[in-house]
């Protein structure tokens, strides 16, 4: 993600599970131009919240992380 911002002056959010909602919900009022999440929070975002509108983002990215405690 910053090598990117590096050469192309974009916004980037990472959303993912695991992390808390309501942090990710104040970065997503930044509107960001690149998107990278996982499907599910995605869907719980879009479902549950007014926190996001995908009219925003120009990139959207799915990835499924899996984190290791």
């Amino acid at each position: 993600v910053c090598s990117v911002n590096t050469f192309v002056k974009a916004s980037v959010q990472i959303i993912i599970g695991q992390v808390d909602v309501r942090k990710q919900i104040v970065q997503l009022r930044n509107r960001p131009d690149i998107l990278i999440c996982t499907p599910g929070r995605l869907i719980d975002l879009v479902k549950n919240t007014q926190a996001i509108d995908l009219d925003d983002v120009d990139i959207l990215i799915f990835d499924e992380v899996i984190l290791s405690t």
